[in-house]
């Protein structure tokens, strides 16, 4: 072998070197993306789930203070409540899920 061939042999082996060391380096920035990105679902579920429930007691008090008309029976008011627990289910559920 002469030098050149000996030379690029050398340089590939310490190019593998940095490349494994880049990735061994990389896995803990990795890991605290993920955890970031975790963070964030776990925040925006929360967001979604608050705002759920303050619309739905929005729309409970919008119930209860509108006078009592012949017309809201007891049916209404169960199919409006099944209503929203099919949409609260709908937010609660993970992504994905029932697909």
């Amino acid at each position: 072998m002469n030098s050149l061939q000996l030379r690029k042999q050398y340089l590939i082996a310490e190019s593998e070197l940095n490349r494994v060391r880049l990735v061994q380096e990389s896995q803990p920035l990795v890991a605290a993306v993920h955890a970031l990105a975790q963070r964030a679902r776990s925040a925006s579920l929360l967001a979604t789930v608050a705002v759920s429930l303050v619309a739905g007691l929005v729309c409970y008090r919008r119930n209860q203070a509108a006078p009592a008309a012949g017309n809201n029976s007891g049916w209404r008011k169960i199919w409006s409540g099944a209503q929203w627990l099919v949409s609260l289910w709908a937010q609660l559920r993970p992504p994905g899920a029932g697909t």
